[in-house]
This record gives structure tokens, sequence and C-alpha cells, in this order.
């Protein structure tokens, strides 16, 4: 948690649900080290203080390594720094899964950091709503909805001074050029993201994170927004033979995947659809 919007914004959320989902949260805070800047300094230290009092106040561990021991100048140093703990905390906890904040906007920016570089289609899909160990439960959400909701709860946040500092490329994408395209023409920026999801469509890699040897997982299905579902239900379909399916019968699975019954099976195009606890299958 940096301390930043989206993270108060993911704890929030995460807190709410602590008790009735039988969560156990830690709170993980990544300090990037000294700085050339007395400000950007000056900020992390100020944010390490606000989440370990935020932590402390709602009885939450709070787990942070000493920082950096060198000066961290590119966003991929930031990274791996952050990543290299991140996996020490989880297995040093027996923890399951790390909760990151990336919302729908850093999606963008990071598709089309991906493509700068020279990537193809599979690197379009490399930031995901879960990839074991990691979980991003606001990757559906824009910036604009989840700045709504945190002043809606009357959240406090701390503003990172570097985030308007365009010398790191991400910012320049966030701060100008994709600014100056919408200005430029308006909705271009929406339509620029839908042609960048599209393009990823094209790849399975992601959809198999909700498919394996067993079937679709109906537990991560559920989470998913409406589109999602229907895609992952979609390539399930095309991979099991079934090519005479329809919105309809889609909208049918899904229908009978929000039943509070567990365990049933249902007849589909001419095949038998099995729901346990966990998993859809079709046979």
């Amino acid at each position: 948690m940096s301390g930043g919007l989206d993270s108060i914004v993911l704890f929030d959320l995460l807190k709410e649900l602590s008790q009735p989902c039988q969560l156990k949260l830690y709170i993980t805070h990544i300090h990037h080290g000294d700085s050339s800047q007395k400000k950007i300094k000056n900020y992390r230290d100020k944010a390490k203080k606000f989440v370990s009092n935020l932590s402390q106040k709602d009885n939450f561990e709070f787990l942070s390594p000493e920082p950096a021991n060198k000066i961290l100048k590119s966003e991929e140093e930031f990274r791996k720094f952050r990543h290299s703990y991140f996996k020490k905390f989880l297995k040093q906890k027996k923890a399951d899964l790390i909760a990151l904040a990336h919302n729908q906007d850093d999606l963008l920016e990071t598709r089309l950091i991906q493509l700068i570089r020279g990537c193809g289609r599979k690197g379009l899909s490399s930031m995901s709503y879960y990839e074991p160990p990691y979980l991003r439960p606001l990757l559906f959400w824009t910036r604009k909805e989840i700045n709504s909701y945190a002043l809606k709860q009357n959240l406090k946040w701390q503003e990172d001074p570097s985030n308007r500092e365009n010398r790191f490329l991400r910012n320049w994408i966030r701060n100008k050029w994709l600014k100056d395209l919408e200005h430029k023409r308006q909705g271009a920026v929406k339509s620029l993201a839908r042609s960048l999801e599209a393009l990823s469509a094209c790849k399975t890699k992601d959809l198999q994170i909700y498919i394996d040897s067993k079937g679709i997982n109906r537990q991560l299905l559920m989470v998913l927004p409406a589109k999602e579902k229907k895609r992952a239900l979609a390539f399930y379909m095309r991979e099991n033979s079934l090519s005479n399916y329809g919105q309809s019968h889609i909208e049918e699975i899904l229908k009978h995947n929000d039943r509070a019954q567990k365990t049933f099976s249902i007849q589909l195009l001419k095949r038998t659809w099995s729901f346990t606890k966990d998993y859809i299958t079709v046979k």
C-alpha cells in the first residue's frame, strides 16, 4: 500500500470484505529509498508513516523492508525492488495472494508502453485481473471511478509529487500525450483503449487463467465484469468444440452460475453442464 489514491481505495474495499469473507490481510509498504530531490524523499518518509499509522489504527500487521540502499532511477528499478519484497513477504507469511491496485487507466498506459517497446500481442495481455500470486481487483475501474469512490467514502491519501514529472515515460503518456490526444479528437482515448483490448482479446493466454483441466473456475467467473464473463465462456466453449453457441446460450450459463445452489447439472447445446462449488464443466 503506497498510500496513494488507488491503494487506499483497494485497502478500504478489502477491509470491508475481510470479516464476511474471512480474509487475513497484511499491509505491505515499500519505501523506495533516497532521492536526488528532497521533496520526493520527504514524501516517501511521510507516506511510510501514513500507511504505518493507518495499519495500526485498523489493527493490521504492517510489513515494510528497509528503504533501498541506492537511488532508484527508472520505473523498472522501482518495480523490481517492490516485487522482490512482495514475494519474500508472501513466503514469510504463507499467504495466498498479493493484491495490487492497478486500474483500467494503468492498463491502457501499460499497453501503450509495451507497444512503444515493440511488443506483439502477447505484451498487450501482460497485465491480468488474476495472475497468481497477483490479484488486481480494481483493473476494471477507471481512475475517475476510483476517485469518485474515495471522495464519497471521505478517504484520505498521499499525493506522490513524482507523478507530475514527465521524465518518466508513463507520466508523459498519462499527463501529456493522452490528454493532447483527447483534446485533438474527443473520445479518441476511449476508442484507443477499446482497440487495444480487441487486439489483446485475440490472444487466449489471458483467458486461460480462468480455465484448467477441471473446467472453468466458477469463483473467478463470478467476480468478473459481464463482458469478461462472456469472453471467458465463449473461449471455453470453443475449446470444447462447441461452435454452434450463441449469446443466449452464454447468458443461460451465467444465469445458472448465479444460483445459490452449489452442485447441479443442466442440459444445453446437447451437452451436460455440471456446476460444483468451484468449477463449471461440460461433457
